[in-house]
């Protein structure tokens, strides 16, 4: 019976695809190349995906505990059309998954069934966005080279920049591997590694308090958004790129596939790291939210 109840629900899920690719017509998710074209001219960019859509529908991902303010936020971003510093971006999911991973593809056909009806109040507020797969660019997608693109670009674009990186105590993005290596100096602000959303006013104070900054990375879930669009309308160019140094880890260990990494943060094996201050292209540690 379970077995036939699964089947079936693989059957809904497909059926209900097949229409929303005819809902979503005139949804434009633009490529990733596209949407690297709109950071480089210096715009900042948010990233939603399931997590983010889950927690504006009371759910949400472990890390973050459901907020009904961060919730309205979220939601108020999604919906925003006059801020023209800022890029909203939505996974490509809606008109064809072939070029992901079957495990990936039936994730989003039964993700779309269960969220369809905030996806459609979205589209009637505006119907372009950039990709959120801007940052995961490795391990959903079957083949091609949209990593060797993604990673390739970003070594460019921190390249003799003064980078202030804003994460979760445990992320280390960047550290102990190449990604910042050609960075002109590496700043670092520590947030809660669970409910980040708490500190969101120390740490947009600790954000603004470091003047001599070129570019803003946040790698902090659901407030990364909340940040960056501060930010945005305050001219400053922040990025929320999320998952981009996990997926270049699994990219060096030459492995498609899911798999802890050494004091990271893992959130899609529910991995906590413990990442220690410092190591290679840590930087300076410039303020610290995090619980000890």
């Amino acid at each position: 019976m379970k077995k036939f109840k699964t089947l079936f629900k693989k059957y809904i899920y497909r059926f209900n695809f097949t229409f929303l690719r005819f809902r979503f017509r005139n949804l434009k998710i633009l490529t990733i190349a596209q949407t690297i074209s709109l950071v480089e001219s210096k715009k900042s960019l948010v990233r939603f995906g399931d997590g983010e859509i889950a927690l504006i529908c009371n759910d949400g991902p472990l890390f973050q505990s459901y907020d009904q303010g961060l919730a309205i936020e979220l939601a108020k971003i999604l919906s925003e059309k006059c801020n023209d510093n800022l890029v909203v971006c939505l996974p490509d999911v809606f008109r064809n998954l072939g070029a992901y991973n079957g495990g990936f593809a039936s994730y989003w056909r039964a993700h779309l069934f269960r969220f369809r009806n905030l996806y459609y109040h979205i589209i009637e507020s505006r119907n372009t966005f950039g990709n959120s797969f801007i940052s995961r660019p490795f391990e959903c997608f079957l083949d091609g080279e949209e990593h060797t693109y993604v990673f390739g670009w970003f070594k460019e674009l921190v390249a003799n920049k003064k980078i202030l990186i804003v994460e979760g105590s445990a992320t280390g993005f960047g550290v102990e591997n190449d990604l910042l290596d050609n960075a002109k100096s590496i700043k670092r602000i520590h947030a809660p590694n669970r409910n980040a959303y708490s500190k969101k006013s120390a740490i947009l104070e600790a954000i603004y308090n470091q003047m001599d900054v070129d570019l803003i990375i946040i790698s902090l879930g659901p407030t990364a958004k909340v940040l960056v669009q501060d930010l945005s309308k305050n001219s400053k160019w922040a990025l929320d790129l999320g998952h981009l140094d996990i997926e270049y880890e699994w990219f060096l260990s030459g492995k498609k596939i899911r798999s802890e990494v050494k004091q990271k943060n893992v959130n899609e094996l529910r991995v906590s790291g413990n990442r220690k201050v410092g190591g290679r292209n840590f930087g300076e540690l410039v303020a610290d939210f995090s619980d000890h």
